[in-house]
């Protein structure tokens, strides 16, 4: 019997359709969130204003600060440039992947617990996170900017910045 949108029948089309992939939000997420959208506040994505030394590699490389831009919430609380990102509230990050796991379901207002090793000196730092459109980007110098393009594997990004580089 060929696959086909035409066939007759109550689910005709159904497996072009169905690909058996599920979005889920996980229930502990939606407890802590409806309150507050119940309430009436406005949840917009939260942003430390930093940048993080990458290749692309978001799960073989440390969160190192590459930048921390003016005005943020980062540059606010004292981080500094090489300061490697340990812990956010208490959970263990080591690599890029697992420190925008903690940071993305966050929102602007929220306030989170960084911690960083500076020079073998374990640091806490508190800090706000901020709205992105609150937050002054720095674009990379262009020969840095090129440098990094050479190095990635990936392809650049059509429009827009780089969603890969920024928290």
């Amino acid at each position: 019997m060929p696959l086909s949108p035409a066939r007759e029948g109550d689910l005709a089309g159904s497996e072009w359709y169905d690909s058996g992939i599920g979005f889920a939000i996980p229930y502990a997420y939606i407890q802590k969130v409806l309150p507050r959208l119940r309430a009436g506040e406005n949840l917009r994505p939260g942003f430390m204003g930093l940048s993080l030394r990458g290749d692309g590699n978001l799960f073989g490389i440390p969160p190192l600060v590459q930048a921390t831009h003016p005005d943020s919430p980062a540059a606010q609380a004292g981080l500094q440039v090489d300061d490697k990102i340990l812990a956010v509230d208490g959970m263990a990050v080591t690599n890029i992947a697992q420190l925008k796991y903690q940071i993305k379901p966050r929102f602007a207002g929220d306030q989170i617990r960084l911690t960083v090793l500076r020079k073998e000196e374990q640091r806490t730092h508190e800090l706000t996170l901020a709205e992105e459109s609150g937050i002054r980007w720095i674009e990379p110098r262009p020969e840095a900017k090129q440098q990094q393009q050479k190095k990635s594997p990936l392809p650049k990004p059509k429009k827009g910045r780089d969603p890969l580089d920024r928290i």
